[in-house]
């Protein structure tokens, strides 16, 4: 992935909920292009995937996690693997 500019915080990881839909797409799109590394979550894994697929297909990069947060106990899984993400 080739970052497209000076980006301050450039490479962190940001977790961006909602990334297979509108906003949430175009805020995981405008990060990756800025070179974050960036975790895209859905409701499901599958859509999740497809959104990370999306974001291949511009050349970007993401990785997929599925996130209700409308559930306590769903963000449990991601809070404790967020270290391994770390390119």
């Amino acid at each position: 992935m080739a970052a497209s500019g000076g980006s301050p915080g450039a490479g962190t990881v940001c977790l961006v909920t909602g990334a297979n839909r509108g906003v949430g797409g175009e805020v995981c799109r405008q990060l990756a292009r800025l070179g974050h590394q960036v975790v895209l979550t859905a409701r499901s894994r599958g859509a999740a995937e497809v959104a990370a697929r999306e974001l291949a297909a511009g050349g970007l990069t993401g990785r997929p996690l599925r996130l209700d947060v409308t559930g306590s106990a769903s963000g449990l899984p991601a809070a404790g693997s967020a270290p391994r993400w770390c390119w």
